[in-house]
């Protein structure tokens, strides 16, 4: 017969129990004790505060009855997949009480080493920071899986990272490519698909440090922002498993996968453009392109990549590395000079184009900058060259117009240099895809009501062309060269430069053809409706010092001087 517990004994047991309480409660406003099934066992704590029901009320109710939901199946999907000994990332979470109020919460979930299906919850009120929530940018999402699309994830994880490593805690990035888990639900069917891919996103959104921390990059291609306790391979694994599962095991999947580390010795900026840059070429990839192996090298390379030209870029702009050159638009009725476009030219370098630098300042973050840059250093060369009368379009990124102060910097600009403004105009140029067109559009109006005009860039080469159109109000529409420069032998290009050019006639849109080589090009446009060109026809780009003025006044085709061999269009 066991002998009795002393009171000495007893009082430690209880001393012991109640410090294991005590830090349990340190942590947590609640705590759960539920089966796999969601079935609530055990509960103590601020129910009423966190979800709105009694501590009674919540012995033998179904823990998910009380989730939003969107957050079923993540929560699911974390309580079906812990292992015993072992605890799952943060979630951030919403109920719905039993008040009829939402709430957010942060979840963490432990199972003891026992061979138990408990699962013990700690929930708390959400104090961390969301990859999204509580910040003043547009988010998006992939409309059929629910997670961010990959601008706003690419934003996200910047931020995300950004804080941890400020808090000195360990995220990592993970890249998976599911090309083949796509492929092999071929043919099962779209509902099943679409099951398949939601599956397997939540199980992702459960290894993942929120309910945001997941993003579609591309097409078979997702990221996962999460704490780097659990090795990728086992994360493909269970992704491999899941996959196979329902496709009832008639297809072998192989998952790919890699986590993107960074050397905490370059600074945050570097890290974030790294980062930034990294996902943009993961998610330009071949499907299936990257194996686990090719897919960390290439990463290392993309870095190593992104820093040099990152250093290029800052270079450049701290000791104003360009130089601009000047091409003039003519007006096709009568062909007289109506204004310049400044081009960027910088010193040559194998590998780098004023058009690869300009998509890599957007990429790294630092275009708002350059383009700030570009329209000083415009301005500056506007003074400098009195007898020059005609306004000088400046490209200007659409990704400038909504980054913060860039739109104040730039009017402050105008605002210091009144007496020339009028002399300015501004090509919103679509190296950058837009997807906040409200607030380009703002910014745009913004300028026009300094008296500056405003062009839209290169219409007709990307696929939302009509929807920059429609969103954005401007003065004059430059149709890309594509159209124009072999305009007498498509009878598509031509009716479609017609088109254009009746549009916006109708709207009171002057239009702009560029890529005029020849003047038989030029009189097809002109009848087309077209009511400017550009190209080499009417000049080739040169620097604005050099310009020929007494050509100039006779003809809308300068005659430049040979432009610096130090420096390379593009």
């Amino acid at each position: 017969m066991p002998s009795a517990i002393d009171d000495k004994t007893l009082d430690a047991l209880r001393l012991e129990r109640n410090r294991f309480v005590a830090f349990a409660f340190a942590v947590s406003d609640l705590l759960i004790e539920v089966r796999r099934d969601g079935a609530i066992s055990y509960a103590a704590g601020a129910a009423n505060e966190l979800i709105g029901a009694a501590i009674s009320d919540l012995s033998g109710a179904n823990f998910f009855g009380y989730l939003a939901s969107d957050d079923r199946d993540l929560v699911r999907q974390t309580l079906e997949k812990i292992a015993p000994g072992s605890r799952s990332a943060p979630l951030d979470i919403r109920v719905l009480g039993a008040d009829g109020r939402i709430r957010s919460l942060g979840l963490r979930a432990y199972r003891l080493p026992a061979e138990s299906e408990d699962v013990y919850l700690s929930l708390t009120q959400s104090t961390a920071d969301p990859l999204v929530n509580g910040h003043d940018v547009p988010v998006t999402r992939d409309p059929a899986l629910g997670v961010l699309d990959r601008e706003s994830f690419s934003e996200a994880v910047s931020r995300r990272l950004s804080a941890a490593r400020a808090e000195n805690k360990d995220l990592t990035l993970t890249l998976v490519d599911l090309s083949s888990i796509e492929e092999g639900a071929k043919g099962v069917g779209a509902e099943a698909e679409a099951r398949l891919m939601s599956e397997v996103s939540d199980l992702l959104r459960s290894h993942a440090v929120d309910k945001d921390g997941v993003g579609r990059i591309g097409d078979g291609k997702l990221g996962v922002v999460r704490e780097p306790s659990m090795p990728f391979e086992a994360i493909t694994r269970q992704i491999e498993a899941l996959a196979e599962r329902l496709l009832d095991g008639t297809r072998q999947i192989a998952v790919h996968a890699s986590d993107i580390g960074l050397d905490r010795g370059i600074s945050e900026q570097e890290s974030a453009q790294a980062i930034l840059y990294t996902l943009n070429k993961f998610s330009e990839s071949p499907p299936g392109d990257f194996s686990i192996a090719t897919l960390s090298e290439g990463c290392r390379e993309m870095l190593a990549e992104t820093l040099q030209w990152a250093g290029r870029i800052r270079r450049t702009l701290a000791e104003r590395g360009f130089e601009m050159a000047f091409q003039p638009i003519v007006k096709l009725d009568n062909r007289s000079l109506h204004h310049y476009e400044a081009l960027l030219r910088l010193p040559v370098e194998p590998g780098v184009t004023p058009y690869k630098f300009v998509t890599m300042a957007e990429q790294l973050g630092s275009i708002a900058e350059l383009d700030l840059a570009v329209t000083e250093e415009v301005v500056a060369l506007i003074r400098a060259e009195p007898r020059i009368t005609e306004p000088v379009a400046i490209n200007v990124s659409g990704r400038s117009l909504v980054t913060p102060g860039f739109i104040d910097a730039l009017i402050g600009l105008i605002r210091r240099n009144a007496d020339v403004a009028n002399r300015l105009l501004f090509e919103v140029t679509e190296s950058a895809k837009i997807t906040d067109f409200a607030g380009v559009n703002r910014a745009l109006q913004a300028l026009r009501r300094f008296q500056v005009r405003v062009c839209l860039d290169d219409f007709g080469s990307g696929s939302a062309a009509f929807e920059y159109l429609r969103s954005l109000q401007v003065d004059l529409l430059k149709i890309d060269g594509s159209f124009v420069r072999n305009v007498a032998a498509s009878p598509f290009n031509r009716a479609f430069v017609r088109s254009i050019a009746s549009l916006c006639d109708t709207l009171g849109i002057s239009t702009i053809a560029e890529m005029v080589e020849d003047e038989a090009t030029a009189s097809l446009i002109q009848h087309a409706g077209v009511t400017h060109g550009q190209g080499y026809h009417f000049g080739k780009p040169g620097p604005m010092t050099l310009i020929d003025h007494n050509a100039r006044r006779q003809t809308a085709k300068p005659r430049w001087q040979t432009i610096s061999n130090r420096f390379a269009g593009g």
